[in-house]
């Protein structure tokens, strides 16, 4: 059953998103679950101590393309933040309703809603921060997802958005000889192969009428590890991991409107 914290928006606004079918959905949340069970709640310790001050008043926060809902449900247990999850695919609302659900997570916490980036549904000037992992790869048109984005936030509002740089064959055939989940392997080629240079980001956000847009690497606190080190140690990450500031697998955006 469906829970009733879930927005739908018409469908045909969904026509230039090319999405997984439901195997590579459960592909994606098995990624999240075995192979990097650790990155949600250190990005989520980053983001509430970057962008949101403790104690202040609920901000309204979208998490764009959320995927299986790890950073939703990460967020919620960490700050009293307006939470909404925005995806294109229905069937990773289903994935993230059932996720919320375990972890007895209330309906008023976190609301849902079916969207597509290319023609967001959200008023002008209605969030005060959008925060998007892994996600403007997909996007058949990034130029204008972030316009909507831009049109989206609040005057005084954050963007603040991760996603793949391209990589080498070397670390392709490294995740092949680590990942034996090949549905999991798929998912992590595909987002490597897809991955946008920092360059091709820059010109994505002055097509978009961002300028003077600093591209830079992936960056977390040893604060945000600190934060987290129950759930570290809980996946083996110490040792297994060598926690860094930087992971130049990716890139970063912050851009205050």
């Amino acid at each position: 059953m469906l829970r009733d914290n879930v927005c739908y928006i018409v469908w045909t606004q969904l026509k230039f998103v090319t999405m997984l079918d439901r195997a590579g959905c459960m592909a994606c949340k098995t990624m999240f679950e075995t192979e990097i069970p650790w990155l949600n709640p250190v990005l989520a310790q980053h983001i509430v101590r970057r962008f949101l001050s403790s104690g202040s008043t609920p901000k309204t926060m979208i998490d764009m393309g959320m995927g299986p809902g790890y950073l939703v449900k990460e967020l919620a247990a960490v700050t009293n933040a307006r939470l909404i999850g925005v995806d294109c695919n229905p069937i990773m609302l289903e994935l993230t309703q059932a996720l919320l659900a375990t972890h007895e997570i209330p309906n008023e916490r976190v609301t849902l809603c079916l969207d597509d980036v290319h023609h967001l549904s959200f008023p002008d000037n209605f969030a005060d921060l959008i925060v998007s992992f892994g996600c403007v790869h997909h996007w058949h048109d990034p130029v204008l997802g972030v316009r909507q984005c831009m049109r989206v936030l609040k005057p005084s509002g954050t963007l603040f958005f991760i996603d793949a740089l391209p990589i080498t064959d070397a670390i392709i055939q490294h995740l092949e000889e680590q990942i034996k989940d090949q549905e999991v392997l798929w998912i992590l080629k595909k987002a490597a192969l897809e991955g946008l240079s920092r360059g091709r980001v820059k010109d994505i956000f002055t097509s978009a009428g961002v300028h003077d847009v600093h591209v830079g690497y992936a960056q977390f606190d040893h604060e945000d590890f600190l934060m987290c080190m129950d759930i570290l140690s809980e996946h083996q990450f110490i040792g297994k991991y060598e926690p860094s500031k930087q992971f130049f697998s990716s890139w970063e955006v912050v851009i205050n409107k």
